[in-house]
């Protein structure tokens, strides 16, 4: 049944048939037979067939086809699948399996390996049977790169197939790969890597470029949880930084950052450590300066909901600086609150300070029994930097209570 439906075309280059039935099989209604009561062998050319509904067809393919009373296998090279829009995948080698045959619904099991273009697999993971099920929408018109595939396929052979019905796993080695809106609508450049797509879970680790971020990343979806893992090294400059909304003019240079989290529809939330040591900061905070290559360090966890961005347990560290609080951030980046238990610019420094965003102007209490405030008074009385000036001015209610400043 399976073959006269699905198989569209070809020619039948060779058949070879042996019977070994008895006359009270024959005369049965749907017998179930022994394996050696029927032994088929054909070969085949310029076959077009479908090996799942809701995929494109495979045509010009050669195949070799096993039929005995109660198995099936078909062994197919050479194919092609053509999806349209000269979009084309080419399957160098496949098998289709229908082990008990005479089961009502059988199982077909379909093993194929399948290379293509990237514009070409985009394409044939918007199809119905597939979409979503990598968690990534691939545009085709954007896809670009080299991908070889080995894909496994297993279904009930009915009419009526639900989707949930189909079990399949892959695997998936990707080469000079190019997509749009993969991370916070950035584009990643130059990835290779390898994907694993099971039962369990959906699978990716490579190394690319994302938003011009140089980035090594492993990516984690099981099937049956709402949250993804990720993990990600990258190396931000400015430019990539500001692709990412995370430009800030007291900031310039290279920052390494590895992460690695949670993520789902509701809420992100993510462990960072970020190295400062190669960039170079002007008054990140008041009186905080740095020179490239001077040491510094900052480790947070960013939770990000609601369109609200938290980072809880920061801490700041090197050069003299020793921060420790949290700080709240609308979803522009822009600072809603800030809470430091520990204020320290300068070793010695014993200090504590808030900040509150209301009505437009900060609120800053600042309190502490010894802070060195040569760097903050330094910061007040020079002319700000070129960046600093194109800054909105803000109004600030400053609250100061320093047992001893030096």
């Amino acid at each position: 049944t399976w073959v006269l439906e699905n198989i569209e075309s070809g020619q039948v280059d060779r058949v070879v048939i042996a019977l070994n039935i008895s006359l009270e099989a024959l005369a049965t209604v749907d017998p179930v037979l022994p394996d050696g009561a029927i032994d088929l062998e054909a070969q085949a050319s310029g076959v077009k067939f479908t090996p799942v509904a809701g995929l494109p067809p495979i045509s010009e393919a050669k195949a070799a086809i096993h039929v005995t009373g109660q198995n099936v296998r078909i062994r197919v090279t050479n194919g092609v699948m053509d999806l349209g829009r000269k979009r084309r995948l080419t399957i160098p080698e496949g098998t289709f399996e229908v082990p008990q045959h005479y089961k009502n619904p059988a199982t077909g099991i379909v093993q194929m390996k399948i290379e293509g273009n990237g514009e070409s697999v985009a394409d044939l993971l918007s199809r119905d049977l597939l979409k979503g099920e990598t968690g990534v929408a691939l545009n085709p018109e954007t896809t670009r790169g080299h991908i070889v595939s080995n894909l496994r396929i297993e279904l009930p052979l009915k009419r009526e197939l639900l989707r949930s019905e189909v079990r399949y796993s892959a695997e998936v080695d990707f080469s000079g790969v190019s997509a749009d809106n993969i991370v916070k609508g950035q584009k990643i450049e130059h990835a290779n890597g390898k994907i694993t797509i099971s039962a369990a879970q959906f699978f990716v680790k490579g190394e690319g470029r994302i938003g011009g971020a140089p980035s090594v990343f492993e990516y984690t979806k099981p099937r049956d949880k709402p949250d993804a893992e990720f993990r990600v090294a990258a190396t931000f400059d400015d430019a990539a930084r500001s692709r990412f909304g995370m430009e800030l003019s007291s900031l310039t240079g290279p920052i390494t950052i590895r992460a690695v989290g949670y993520t789902s529809d509701k809420e992100t939330r993510v462990n960072v450590e970020a190295d400062l040591t190669a960039s170079t900061i002007v008054e990140l905070a008041p009186g905080w300066n740095k020179q490239a290559g001077r040491p510094a360090r900052a480790v947070y966890r960013l939770v990000e909901r609601d369109n609200l961005i938290k980072l809880e347990e920061l801490s700041v560290t090197g050069s003299g600086v020793n921060l420790k609080g949290s700080l709240d951030l609308d979803a522009d980046g822009g600072l809603i609150s800030a809470n430091f238990t520990t204020f320290a610019l300068s070793e010695g420094d014993r200090a504590t300070l808030t900040v509150d965003r209301h009505d437009g102007a900060m609120r800053i209490t600042l309190r502490g029994t010894v802070l060195d405030a040569r760097g903050i008074l330094r910061s007040l009385s020079e002319t700000p930097s070129a960046a600093k000036k194109r800054e909105k001015p803000r109004d600030i209610d400053a609250d100061v209570r320093i047992g001893a400043a030096t």
